[in-house]
């Protein structure tokens, strides 16, 4: 076969050859070695904290090895593989880790980047692309590649068969993958079809990027001009230390002693509860706090040493955004004022900022000694 495909399908076709003649498995099958260090690692969770790891609860940071079980309750996540591929697993997913690929055995997956993915019938092989994977209770599973282009092999007691062909998927379609491996009913996406994905859980309401991001936006500009990835939010937390250095200046020239930082255990917690909050604020139209998830998270927090006991907010245009107007503001309400000032329990301090189009969120919370 003449062409860049060609070629490619020729040098796969003796790599799996090879792969097959010393007896590697195609996908995460019992008797796979595991590796060394982690073969992915948790880089977000969102609604909630239903992520786990065979089973612990993961949390932001936790690796996960070859062939570990990672699964989703009512919660979201994205993964960041060792190759240097991201996934974001849909709420009530599942996924096994493999040396050659995933194994998504429940729900739904988004993949961007350098990573493979396989069900019980089928091997998706990448060199970098951007492709969901939706698998079915029966087995069969419908595959979309939104960018890029993906080989599909069938896969037999978890082996490919010698005599097998790949089939080549491009961005902008959508496949079925029968129980067999059999690849039918391949459609174009709508542009309609694909603004409902862009709209829908594997995209919205995520902080960190795909690997593949800025490829899957320059390919919507050229197959579907009207749409475009949803509005990237802004860093995490890119001006929380200078306002929380303001504060403490202030405190300092009103003769208060400086709050300290939270610890490492207790600012990733604050930061899993403030960011789904400023989310919210962003996403809306209501620049308020959100009172039953403050509450929810205060008794979270059982016996730690601290306990968050004020919080204050403000919302503002992101180009104005400067720590010492935001304080100045929050010293305008006698309340604000107290809570910074007036509160001799409270020792540390933990803030967060996120940003999207032209406005800035800044959340702190107080906290005092648990007891």
């Amino acid at each position: 076969m003449p062409g860049p495909l060609g070629s490619w399908l020729l040098a796969l076709g003796t790599a799996l050859g090879t792969a097959l003649s010393t007896g590697l498995a195609a996908g995460p099958l019992p008797g796979v070695v595991a590796a060394p260090g982690p073969a992915a690692t948790v880089q977000e969770i969102l609604d909630g904290n239903q992520v786990y790891i065979e089973q612990r609860q993961a949390k932001v940071r936790d690796g996960a090895r070859v062939p570990d079980r990672l699964r989703t309750g009512n919660s979201r996540a994205q993964l960041g593989f060792l190759a240097g591929g991201t996934a974001r697993i849909n709420r009530f997913s599942q996924l096994k880790l493999g040396t050659s690929c995933f194994f998504l055995t429940k729900g739904q997956v988004l993949v961007s980047g350098p990573q493979n993915g396989c069900t019980r019938s089928s091997r998706l092989s990448v060199r970098g692309t951007n492709y969901l994977i939706n698998l079915a209770q029966s087995g069969e599973a419908e595959l979309t590649v939104l960018e890029g282009q993906v080989l599909v092999e069938a896969l037999h007691q978890g082996t490919i068969p010698a005599a097998a062909r790949p089939t080549a998927v491009f961005g902008g379609n959508r496949v079925n993958l029968g129980t067999d491996g059999a690849v039918s009913a391949r459609r174009r996406l709508s542009e309609a079809e694909m603004a409902a994905l862009l709209n829908g859980p594997l995209f919205q309401g995520f902080l960190t990027p795909l690997s593949a991001q800025q490829a899957l936006q320059t390919f919507l500009q050229r197959a579907y001009p009207n749409l475009k990835l949803p509005p990237a939010l802004g860093a995490v937390d890119s001006g929380a230390s200078s306002l929380q250095s303001t504060i403490n200046e202030l405190r300092l020239q009103q003769g208060r002693l400086p709050l300290q930082a939270l610890p490492p255990e207790l600012a990733a917690r604050n930061r899993a509860y403030l960011r789904p909050v400023l989310q919210a604020i962003l996403a809306g139209a209501n620049c308020d706090h959100d009172r039953n998830r403050w509450r929810v998270f205060q008794d979270s927090l059982g016996t730690a040493s601290l306990r968050p006991s004020s919080e204050v907010l403000t919302c503002g245009p992101e180009q104005d955004w400067d720590p010492r107007r935001v304080v100045a503001e929050w010293l305008s309400s006698p309340l604000h004022r107290a809570i910074l000032l007036e509160r001799p329990r409270a020792t540390s301090l933990g803030c967060s900022t996120l940003s999207q189009g032209e406005q800035t969120v800044a959340f702190c919370t107080i906290w005092t000694p648990n007891r």
